[in-house]
């Protein structure tokens, strides 16, 4: 099934890998990822991956948010 919605590093309408994906499979491929916490596009190498694939949200906003949890 192919998926056109709003990617929100690069603000256009594209290809998207998922029904529920903020990023492009261009800007994917580019390096770049949008994180659903903080609203910043920030380099894939900022998220962790697993499986293959890419998590929303940023390394920086999942460490803050598992110190608060534990707090």
């Amino acid at each position: 099934m192919i998926v056109y919605r709003h990617c929100y590093v690069c603000n256009a309408i594209k290809l998207s890998p998922s029904n529920n994906s903020t990023t492009c499979i261009e800007c994917l491929a580019s390096g770049y990822k949008w994180c659903a916490t903080c609203k910043q596009s920030k380099p894939t190498a900022e998220f962790e991956a697993r499986n293959g694939k890419v998590g929303s949200i940023c390394k920086e906003c999942k460490n803050a948010k598992q110190k608060f949890r534990y707090k």
